[in-house]
């Protein structure tokens, strides 16, 4: 895997030491011990020299940073295996794994129970409307594929509450270069 920030790092390392802690990431919580260990099932050495779990975790990620280990430890993350087939855990995690990946312009998808790591277009994580009450539900969205339906999405969203952020989310993630010039244009006249 090519060299990531130190930022998206972080979020894994996060994720490596799981829920609890002041960590909001959806894995299991995993004790120092438990965090080598993992990087041991991973088919890493751990490089870390803290004695608290995140900057173990981090501390040992930045390491092999740029690195097929870097690889290694995603991949792990991201596999059945780690969750004993849970399938509810291996989702959420690659699910937020994706969510810390894809600025880097990288996600994970599971072939069957074999995760994988794919370039994709570097992109925003959009939250849902479980984590944001009162936002629009994002998954049922309608594709924006029409330039018509475009026009109209963007007199509507003209005509919204200033600052709005059903009005930035409805045009996130779709390159219509008309689009984004009049969102420039809109946010550079505020």
């Amino acid at each position: 895997m090519r060299r990531i920030d130190d930022s998206t790092l972080e979020m894994i390392a996060e994720l490596i030491c799981g829920g609890g802690g002041g960590y909001t990431s959806p894995g299991p919580y995993r004790t120092l011990g438990e965090i080598s260990a993992f990087f041991d099932r991973a088919g890493v050495d751990p490089k870390g020299q803290s004695s608290t779990r995140k900057w173990f975790a981090l501390e040992s990620l930045q390491s092999a940073n740029g690195t097929i280990d870097l690889n290694k430890v995603v991949l792990r993350l991201a596999s059945p295996k780690e969750y004993r087939g849970n399938p509810d855990m291996t989702n959420r995690m690659v699910d937020y794994l994706n969510e810390a990946l894809r600025v880097e312009g990288l996600e994970i998808c599971l072939i069957e129970v074999d995760p994988r790591i794919q370039e994709c277009p570097p992109s925003l994580s959009i939250p849902n409307s479980s984590t944001n009450p009162g936002e629009a539900d994002l998954d049922s969205r309608i594709p924006l594929e029409d330039d018509a339906l475009l026009g109209n999405r963007w007199v509507t969203t003209e005509g919204s509450r200033p600052n709005s952020p059903t009005s930035t989310t409805v045009f996130i993630g779709h390159g219509r270069s008309e689009i984004w010039r009049q969102l420039k244009d809109l946010l550079n006249q505020s």
